[in-house]
């Protein structure tokens, strides 16, 4: 298996350089200083809402995760050399 740690890593790394690029792009844009900053606040309010989202994925799966391994966990336990034939 991989190391869920580097692949999170990648993952915020992708998001920042999502966002970093969307908004140097807006900056960069040739509108006035309220439309820049009224679309700076409505990507950065989507990109909340889409952070929160995989949030709630990702804790989702790490809860049912954890609950697999208990329950393995529990029938290991319970497991006795009568049950091996």
């Amino acid at each position: 298996m991989g190391n869920n740690g580097s692949g999170m890593k990648m993952f915020l790394s992708f998001i920042t350089g999502a966002a970093l690029g969307a908004i140097a792009g807006i900056v960069l844009a040739p509108e006035s200083g309220r439309e820049t900053r009224k679309k700076i606040r409505e990507y950065s309010d989507k990109l909340s809402e889409d952070l929160k989202e995989e949030y709630g994925k990702a804790k989702t799966f790490a809860d049912e995760t954890k609950g697999k391994i208990l329950e393995t966990k529990g029938k290991l336990q319970r497991k006795t050399p009568d049950d091996e034939a």
